[in-house]
């Protein structure tokens, strides 16, 4: 076997040619150039947080060069990127920004024409969200747009609309995400309705007198929604798998069933036979609240208590009368404090994140809260007849 070398004489000839680099002029000097504002210090999970950078001349002059690279990195606590944009204002200004996702010690660097700005590292404070009352719609009475004790509340992440569970007028109300309202569902049978919720397929499920009634898109009554394993339902909420979520009066239970209502697919009881009063579950955990015990109660897939969160009280992280739940889009979980006027936030594993008591919340008795796919809470008050939402 006899072995040679050939040459790639076209490859050969085009490196020849090539140009390795270039030197670029610019008036910039990346020494004089800044980064300022409120973004480079503290933020707000969940909102957007801007600064701005001005490059500068050798004299301290704003100037601008196309020729010129802004580059900002930035990494959450955990050393993940996180995700901005950076605006040219094409005159030496480059407006810059981000909303981060998670609480903590973000880190920024910023480099002009490869040199890093004067300040960097920037260490950004990201606090958790805090939730703002935005409006409010309803008062009480009996026409339309007014309540009478409404307890439960549904959003069809389909529609946007939005079914409260009018308990003291015997009725279901349905509003547009605006507060707007568009109709009333009124039978002989919804007598004090105790629950509402939405299918992924947009049929209305509503719980009256320990029964559960199904209603179509068209608000049509199709049937009632009967299981051997059901006693006395009080509550239910759906899951964004679909599963149907029921807290069960009759054996101080909660129950996990397909939408249609059957089979059983499984069955939460506290070790210590408490009332659940609410329940919602996301992915492989369930959140349970136990109304008279103070607590909330968090349960494994398998319904295996974890651990619970809260303790009696009024004060930070502690609960008085608790009462709806529900996930909000940082997968913290928001509970209804109906004995202290306010909402409290925790993380899914107990750790207490921030209340809405001292703001101007308007909050009486918070009795059940839904998130939108936009974010925002819809609180139902009791006290004051009327629905909430924050931002």
């Amino acid at each position: 076997m006899h072995v040679r070398y050939e040459i790639n004489e076209e490859l050969v000839e085009s490196v020849r040619h090539a140009v390795p680099g270039r030197l670029v002029f610019t008036n910039t000097d990346p020494l004089q150039s800044v980064a300022e504002g409120k973004g480079l210090q503290e933020a707000d999970v969940g909102s957007e947080a801007t600064f701005v950078i001005r490059t500068r001349d050798s004299n301290g002059k704003q100037c601008y060069d196309e020729k010129d690279q802004a580059i900002v990195k930035a990494e959450t606590p955990s050393e993940e990127e996180l995700k901005h944009t950076i605006t040219n204002e094409n005159s030496g200004q480059y407006n810059v920004s981000f909303t981060p996702d998670c609480p903590g010690q973000h880190e920024v660097a910023i480099e002009i024409n490869d040199q890093l700005l004067t300040g960097s590292l920037w260490r950004v404070h990201v606090t958790p969200h805090r939730y703002k009352r935005l409006f409010s719609f309803g008062a009480f009475g009996k026409a339309q747009e007014q309540f009478a004790n409404p307890l439960s509340i549904a959003i069809n992440d389909t529609t946007g609309n939005i079914a409260v569970a009018d308990s003291g007028n015997n009725r279901v109300q349905l509003f547009s995400s605006e507060g707007e309202y568009l109709k009333a569902i009124s039978t002989k049978e919804l007598i004090e309705p105790t629950s509402v919720a939405f299918t992924r397929s947009s049929d209305l499920i509503v719980i009256a007198s320990n029964k559960i009634f199904c209603f179509n898109d068209s608000d049509k009554f199709v049937k009632n929604i009967n299981n051997k394993h059901l006693n006395k339902p009080l509550r239910l909420t759906i899951a964004r798998d679909g599963r149907m979520v029921v807290c069960d009066l009759g054996d101080y239970t909660v129950k996990v069933l397909i939408p249609d209502g059957s089979p059983l697919l499984l069955t939460i009881s506290d070790p210590d036979h408490k009332l659940p009063c609410y329940a919602v579950c996301q992915q492989d955990m369930s959140a349970v609240c136990y109304f008279w015990a103070r607590t909330v109660k968090i349960f494994s897939k398998d319904g295996v208590l974890m651990h619970s969160i809260g303790t009696r009280g009024s004060g930070d992280g502690q609960l008085s009368i608790p009462a709806g739940l529900s996930f909000d889009r940082f997968s913290n979980l928001v509970v209804c404090d109906r004995g202290s006027n306010r909402l409290q936030i925790f993380t899914i594993d107990g750790k207490f994140v921030n209340t809405t008591v001292g703001q101007h919340t308007d909050l009486v008795i918070s009795e059940s809260v839904v998130v939108s796919t936009a974010g925002q809470l819809f609180v139902t008050d009791s006290g004051k007849h009327c629905v909430h939402v924050y931002q």
